[in-house]
């Protein structure tokens, strides 16, 4: 389907975009412009905070909950998990808004 070079870089990149939404929106908006939960939104930001490097986006997926501090019991779609990844890859490099 496409592509995605994943490095150390890209999970920083998550991380601050995760970072840089909570300043913006908190977490009020985050089931309108993700449309996942609350839970599993703070999953993928603990992950990106303490994860490794990951190499695919397969691999970052398989870790969602399993990374130190992740909650094991949340869990998320692989599509619904893209495409939050992305949205918040794009907004960090200011393409899109909210």
């Amino acid at each position: 389907m496409y592509n995605l070079n994943i490095t150390k870089k890209t999970s920083d990149s998550i991380f601050f975009a995760i970072e840089k939404y909570h300043k913006k929106y908190g977490t009020n908006k985050i089931k309108k412009h993700f449309n996942i939960e609350i839970k599993q939104f703070e999953n993928i930001h603990q992950q990106m905070d303490t994860g490794g490097v990951y190499k695919t986006f397969d691999e970052m997926y398989s870790n969602y909950n399993k990374e130190v501090g992740t909650c094991p019991n949340i869990n998320i779609d692989e599509q619904e998990y893209k495409n939050t990844i992305l949205l918040l890859l794009s907004f960090y490099k200011n393409i899109i808004e909210f």
